[in-house]
């Protein structure tokens, strides 16, 4: 079975988690490093990156707005996320593995709407 990409080239996203599953399996550094636009500004994220068991685990996620003060209300940047989420495993598809995990707990203190509650999603790719 051949799995067919409509698109030219990888996407920033497939770029992105490139590099990080590359300096990975090399020893070097294992951050995860990612930037996207939505209509009400743009949103970095920033991961500690594992492989295990075929799976991709970004761990100890830190998502924020870039600009100061952020035009992104409460709740839109998570919203943002989940959107992108399945575009990131399926991106590990395309790397060869079955499955992305993102976890992290949401800062203590924050504008979140459940300060400090533990995050753990699971996102299978499809091809």
């Amino acid at each position: 079975m051949s799995i067919c990409h409509t698109s030219p080239g990888p996407t920033h996203l497939q770029r992105a988690l490139g590099v990080a599953l590359n300096n990975v399996l090399a020893g070097r550094d294992s951050l995860f490093q990612y930037e996207f636009s939505t209509p009400k500004g743009e949103i970095s994220v920033l991961a500690v990156v594992e492989v295990n068991a075929g799976m991709i685990l970004l761990n100890d996620v830190c998502i924020y707005a870039t600009q100061d003060p952020p035009g992104i209300p409460r709740g839109s940047i998570a919203a943002h996320l989940r959107g992108q989420l399945q575009e990131l495993a399926s991106a590990g598809l395309h790397f060869g593995y079955a499955a992305v995990c993102v976890q992290g707990v949401r800062v203590i203190g924050s504008s979140s709407a459940k300060p400090g509650k533990m995050v753990n999603i699971k996102r299978k790719g499809k091809s």
